[in-house]
């Protein structure tokens, strides 16, 4: 039973629909970006219009930025994207906006992923998974890196939201997730995706107990760096591992 419980918690895993969208901007494998909508004409502050009111720019030159960083930020209320470098700053304002903002774009070493607003927080995602963090997000486009501006300074985020899952599902920490969800978070002085969900204990291949746990999983490293469950749990649980 359990054997089965862990294939139905994979299959699920992989079912998860891949966006394909491609947001307000792209971040091409060659580092440049493009603007995928025309939104406004002029100023450094522009109104981002209702999704059908959009318009597809076509792929040119002048939409992209070699050397620059594009930011995510939250302030007074305010969600913004900055797009800048040595030589200019534009600034577009999301709020109240709930999609993919920014498409990167996959390439060597580089995964493909959505960076974007949900539920008023900036979002992450990869294979369908995503994770949501109040940290304002900044990407490099040259080399795809992210980074998230917490409390405690700049913090790289190295393992994707699927790849923290499936860090979780090799040291078989949760037999099954509550939704497609992470939060990325600080947990003492790491960087670390919160998830939350649901391990099954094996008594004698007879009974079958669900327990509700929540799993740190490093942002730097994958590792899972701390388990949060009832405190019996963490006593007698691993003989029903």
């Amino acid at each position: 039973m359990r054997r089965w419980l862990f294939i139905l918690f994979v299959a699920l895993l992989f079912t998860f629909p891949e966006k394909v969208d491609a947001g307000f901007l792209k971040i091409r494998r060659d580092g440049k970006i493009e603007y995928n909508v025309l939104s406004a004409e002029g100023g450094l502050t522009l109104e981002v219009p209702r999704s059908e009111d959009l318009q597809v720019k076509a792929p040119n030159d002048e939409g992209s930025l070699e050397d620059g960083t594009v930011s995510l930020i939250k302030k007074d209320g305010k969600i913004s994207m900055v797009i800048e470098n040595d030589a200019s700053k534009k600034e577009f304002d999301f709020t109240n906006y709930n999609d993919t903002i920014v498409e990167i774009e996959e390439r060597p070493e580089v995964q493909r992923m959505q960076i974007g607003v949900r539920d008023e927080k900036f979002s992450i995602e990869h294979k369908g998974m995503i994770a949501l963090t109040e940290y304002p997000v900044t990407i490099d486009p040259k080399s795809a890196r992210i980074t998230l501006s917490t409390d405690r300074g700049e913090r790289i985020v190295s393992i994707t939201p699927y790849g923290a899952i499936e860090s979780l599902l090799r040291a078989k920490t949760i037999s099954s997730l509550d939704g497609n969800k992470l939060f990325l978070v600080e947990k003492g002085s790491e960087l670390a995706y919160l998830a939350k969900g649901t391990k099954v204990l094996n008594l004698l291949n007879i009974y079958y107990y669900p327990v509700a746990v929540s799993a740190f999983v490093s942002a730097s490293t994958g590792e899972v760096i701390l388990i949060e469950a009832p405190v019996w749990y963490k006593i007698v649980g691993f003989l029903f591992s």
